[in-house]
């Protein structure tokens, strides 16, 4: 009988110290999963930022934005028309880049945003 008592003390601690452990892990994985969240909801946010960015930066803006320092598409509307060209800013003021010539700009663009990316089977 007295063997059976203590069997059951110990049977009861052990008890008693799987369910502390089974808590605990349970705690730990609980913190883990906030823990990841966080982070998923900071790369969320990341990533919309980065999104709004690149949307942005591909929208038309207007020429006084426009870096100086690269060919950009630019736009202008004259007469019922609407004409882009592929412009760069040389000698204080931006001319118009075609296959076999540069030459000035008909009539300087007002708006501009960044060239589009070749093919990538071209590049």
């Amino acid at each position: 009988m007295i063997e059976d008592s203590k069997n059951i003390e110990v049977t009861m601690d052990m008890l008693k110290a799987s369910e502390f452990k089974s808590s605990y892990v349970g705690h730990i994985n609980v913190g883990v999963a906030i823990y990841d969240a966080i982070q998923a909801s900071t790369q969320i946010q990341d990533l919309i930022a980065e999104n709004k960015r690149l949307r942005e930066a591909n929208e038309w803006q207007p020429i006084e934005t426009a870096p100086k320092d690269c060919e950009l598409l630019g736009w202008y509307y004259s007469e019922g028309s609407t004409n882009y060209m592929i412009i760069r800013w040389f000698n204080d003021r931006w001319i118009s880049i075609g296959i076999n010539d540069i030459e000035e700009c008909p009539q300087q663009p007002t708006h501009w945003r960044p060239l589009p990316q070749p093919p990538k089977e071209l590049t």
